[in-house]
């Protein structure tokens, strides 16, 4: 119920796909406001809200583009919270970035390197926004590195759990694995809350080549089990391609795959066609290019815009926005 704040709740979208944010109005009964921009020949622009924002909680939705338009998307974004900001210095201005860009430098292979995962937080802070929303940071540790700005890190782990169970009456023959060490713990969370086991596959980055893994070996039995491969990130695919190959290698029956930011970039789609998964599912935390997907056997996009709707709600009536994900380990929001 949006009614109990004594200061309506207005709905904005920033950025060209405007899509999931008019998804997540519907579902909350609202409309986006309108935002006056113009475009100048040399690439400048200018953004404003039309109507009066005065002592109105605001919240603004930002789905960056893949490849280099999400840098006009996010620059649209700074500019529209400093309008908002100048517009009614007293508002509570929190912005949703479903897929927070730079997430995964969150810490550095060498000492020259920044830590870049703080830097739109930075910028938004310095623009004038109170708090962001986002969803399953690639470490979620770094909401809490980040300066004076608020960070609310809604978790899809419940979602997924839901997911699995709905598909799979029968969870004897499945097995739950993560893509490299560092994901054992978040994907022994999923794996216990359903009974099933895990096993991992031990890869190596070479830390001077971006988007570069070799599998080194696969630890754990999965031979004769339907395998999950879970993962917070769908990138390029390579690293997802080379994981099912060496977990089919091993043994495994069928191998699935479960993504919850569809990045999709480079080669992603052929990467992901050639690791031959016997599903895939994604969620539209990031733009989702229909065409582009077709040609994924079985690919299932979970809609997280009800949740977003329910995040924001809570977060304007000033209730508890975790209790969303955590009851007993079982999702509140379907």
């Amino acid at each position: 119920n949006t009614a109990l704040n004594p200061f309506p709740l207005m709905l904005f979208a920033c950025g060209a796909d405007k899509t999931f944010a008019q998804k997540v109005a519907e579902k909350m009964g609202l409309k986006l406001e309108e935002i006056v921009t113009k475009d100048f020949s040399d690439s400048d622009f200018l953004i404003h809200q039309k109507d009066t924002i005065r002592d109105r909680n605001l919240f603004v939705i930002c789905q960056p583009r893949k490849g280099e338009m999400k840098y006009r998307d996010l620059m649209e974004c700074f500019a529209f919270v400093y309008s908002l900001r100048q517009g009614s210095p007293k508002s509570w201005i929190t912005i949703v970035i479903p897929y927070l860009p730079f997430s995964r430098q969150d810490k550095p292979s060498n000492l020259r390197e920044p830590i870049l995962a703080q830097l739109i937080p930075i910028l938004l802070q310095a623009a004038g926004a109170n708090q962001i929303v986002v969803t399953k940071l690639h470490n979620p540790a770094s909401r809490t590195v980040y300066p004076l700005i608020k960070m609310e890190d809604v978790d899809t782990t419940d979602i997924m759990i839901k997911y699995i169970r709905d598909n799979n009456p029968d969870l004897s023959n499945i097995m739950l694995a993560a893509p490299d060490v560092g994901a054992t713990k978040s994907v022994r969370v999923v794996a216990e809350a359903l009974g099933v086991p895990i096993v991992i596959v031990d890869k190596r980055r070479d830390a001077k080549l971006a988007n570069k893994s070799d599998v080194m070996e696969i630890i754990g039995d999965p031979s004769g089990y339907d395998v999950i491969l879970l993962d917070d990130i769908a990138d390029t695919g390579g690293t997802l391609r080379k994981g099912a190959e060496a977990l089919r290698e091993k043994g495994a029956k069928k191998i699935h795959g479960m993504f919850t930011h569809s990045v999709l970039s480079g080669n992603a789609i052929e990467n992901l066609k050639e690791a031959r998964f016997e599903s895939i599912v994604l969620t539209n935390s990031c733009p989702i290019n229909e065409e582009g997907i077709k040609i994924l056997p079985n690919c299932e996009i979970l809609d997280l815009s009800k949740y977003i709707g329910q995040i924001i709600a809570n977060l304007h009536n000033g209730d508890s926005v975790e209790s969303l994900w955590q009851e007993n380990g079982k999702a509140k929001v379907t």
